[in-house]
């Protein structure tokens, strides 16, 4: 019966916080992945071979041929076959190199699990912006929005902030550097302004519920 009492203008906040944060968090969730397969760990043209498909990488004369990319971020060529721990895997696909295995570290896939593992890490730094970038920003954004207010104008910005970032990494091959920092300064400037409203729109007694519900 209490939250009946609870002004139109909290549902509005509330719905916004559902949006932003059911859009913020999934993505965080994917986001090493997604800059992995974009990014980092991308994955070649289909002619991309080894000259010897049938020998490791590191044979005598083998390597990548001209129709590979010479781009670290991209994936080496795997060899047509492997054996790893008495398993014949053959034909050889990606989806079976479990690099997190040293088993795979020490065979044929050596330069692919490396290459891996070096672009999970390389994703993992770069998706800790926004989270290096929240964590300085909201305190020092909480107290200007108390010092200048625009309440409403930061709240509207952020959502649409966050779509022109998300599109961004979806659909062009911009550096993710730059839309993880308009991520990040999205989320920040949110997180300073929604909560602090809360009180400001319902009545004192009922502040504890109505965070609750939010």
């Amino acid at each position: 019966r209490e939250v009946l009492q609870f002004k139109h203008v909290y549902w509005i906040i509330t719905i916004i916080c559902v949006v932003v944060y059911g859009c913020v968090l999934p993505f965080n969730n994917i986001a090493s992945a997604l800059l992995l397969e974009r990014d980092y760990f991308k994955e070649p043209d289909s002619d991309c071979a080894l000259l010897f498909p049938d020998q490791c990488e590191d044979a005598p004369g083998n390597g990548p041929n001209q129709y590979c990319p010479s781009s670290h971020w991209y994936q080496p060529p795997l060899p047509d076959s492997a054996v790893v721990d008495g398993t014949v895997y053959d034909p050889l696909d990606a989806s079976d190199v479990d690099c997190t295995d040293d088993l795979w570290k020490d065979t044929c896939t050596e330069e692919y699990c490396s290459r891996y593992n070096h672009a999970q890490i390389t994703a993992g730094t770069i998706m800790s912006i926004p989270y290096i970038i929240s964590a300085v920003l909201s305190p020092l954004l909480g107290g200007l929005v108390d010092r200048c207010g625009y309440r409403a104008v930061i709240a509207t910005i952020a959502p649409v902030m966050l779509v022109i970032v998300h599109s961004l990494l979806a659909w062009t091959d911009v550096s993710p550097e730059g839309p993880l920092v308009g991520q990040g300064l999205a989320y920040a400037g949110f997180a300073a302004v929604i909560w602090p409203s809360v009180p400001l729109v319902v009545p004192g007694r009922l502040v504890g519920l109505a965070y609750g519900v939010a």
